[in-house]
């Protein structure tokens, strides 16, 4: 059972060719504010244990989860699944947990929840099935999908991380989903240098001059400096992939 333990330049040609690919991604781009006024919040963060856990994933997955606490998460809306024992987790990471908290988060959700998944895990592909890989099994795209499509939520944040991680964005993509991967289908890096909390708490990536750095907006200021490494991140807005 779960329970709690206790840019900005505007300079860049890549942005302005992302805003300006059409009207509906501008649009679309200031539509899911990280800190929006809401009735609901609901988190899952989720470090995978994998062949080892990566202290540098479960650094950047604490921050989120510390982002998130500054920005109007209360304690007990966040479920974070770690086998490293961190004061903010709730449960070791396994089959059993996730399975266990993605149904919290469909019974706790309601059409006015902003909703953020955050899943650090290299993503696998076998055969045209993708998945994810924990020290004791597998969850596939298939069973996440299914369980996103039963969450009533009024904006959907997905953020997955790791090599290969732009396999799941197009088929997780829909309406009022913000789909982000650290990479590309294809791609791997010794360091996945892709932190969205970096650039949510960056006034700079605050693109509309709103007070509020959205995650659209976090992504595009994230995409501009990991691409200096070689990183390509990865962000699906309907069926518009970026």
């Amino acid at each position: 059972m779960i329970g709690k333990s206790s840019f900005m330049t505007r300079s860049s040609a890549l942005t302005i060719g992302l805003l300006c690919a059409t009207f509906s991604l501008v649009a679309l781009l200031f539509s899911f504010p990280a800190n929006a006024d809401s009735e609901e919040y609901k988190a899952l963060i989720i470090v995978s244990d994998y062949m080892g856990t990566s202290q540098d994933e479960l650094v950047k997955a604490v921050a989120f989860h510390e982002y998130l606490e500054r920005n109007g998460y209360r304690s007990e809306d966040i479920t974070f699944l770690t086998s490293e024992d961190v004061y903010c987790r709730d449960d070791m990471v396994g089959v059993a947990n996730v399975i266990e908290a993605f149904q919290r988060l469909i019974d706790g959700s309601k059409q006015k929840t902003v909703v953020n998944i955050y899943i650090s895990d290299n993503a696998h592909s076998v055969y045209s099935e993708s998945f994810y890989r924990f020290a004791d099994g597998k969850v596939s795209c298939q069973e996440i999908i299914g369980w996103i499509d039963q969450t009533d939520y009024r904006s959907l944040n997905y953020i997955t991380l790791g090599n290969h991680s732009g396999t799941f964005g197009q088929q997780l993509a829909g309406t009022n989903r913000v789909i982000m991967s650290s990479m590309r289908e294809d791609e791997e890096h010794m360091i996945d240098r892709f932190n969205i909390t970096r650039s949510l708490s960056d006034p700079d990536a605050d693109l509309n001059n709103d007070g509020m750095v959205s995650f659209v907006e976090a992504f595009l200021k994230e995409k501009e400096i990991v691409m200096e490494y070689g990183q390509d991140p990865q962000l699906w807005l309907l069926d518009t992939v970026l």
